[in-house]
């Protein structure tokens, strides 16, 4: 359970993370009241920057959003959980290209990728991300599960992914 911090604005700007990066200005909405702690998304406005909402508001879920506007926003000090996902495909045009994009709004960080071809018609995508919770590693899943051509989605230790670089056996 996350723990919720009531702070001022000014903490809250200092705190916020925007696309991974820092000190970029920002409104919070009024509908959902997002602080510290709580799993948030930021949204281009037309006028006036990025407004921050908490990931379940509701209004935000039920108002007609261009996707494209969406961003990636944290809170610094949030904790992460780095995880390994293994997609088995069918060969296809685009299928790399499908997978990232039905996945991009949900708040994760791709922190490395490998598409391993083999020679049947079945491919493996693998990658290693960062989530800031086991709910949205889920939702992840899911999501993938959703894209024409996937015949298999596994959540896959780091280490045993087959993209990892092997470690070098010492010489005696």
């Amino acid at each position: 359970p996350r723990v919720r911090h009531d702070v001022d604005d000014a903490t809250r700007q200092k705190m916020l993370r925007i696309e991974g990066g820092k000190g970029i200005a920002a409104s919070f909405a009024k509908c959902c009241k997002p602080m510290p702690g709580q799993p948030v998304i930021g949204y281009m406005t037309k006028g006036t920057g990025i407004t921050v909402h908490r990931a379940d508001c509701r209004n935000f879920a039920i108002s007609k959003r261009d996707p494209s506007r969406i961003v990636e926003a944290s809170w610094e000090g949030d904790s992460h959980i780095e995880m390994g996902m293994r997609v088995s495909v069918r060969v296809r045009p685009n299928m790399l290209a499908d997978i990232t994009n039905v996945i991009r709004y949900i708040n994760i960080s791709i922190t490395r990728a490998e598409f391993l071809p083999s020679d049947n018609d079945q491919h493996v995508f693998e990658f290693v991300f960062e989530a800031p919770d086991k709910e949205t590693v889920d939702r992840v899943k899911q999501t993938i599960r959703t894209v024409a051509g996937v015949i298999n989605v596994v959540t896959v230790p780091i280490k045993q992914m087959k993209s990892t670089p092997k470690a070098k056996k010492a010489v005696s």
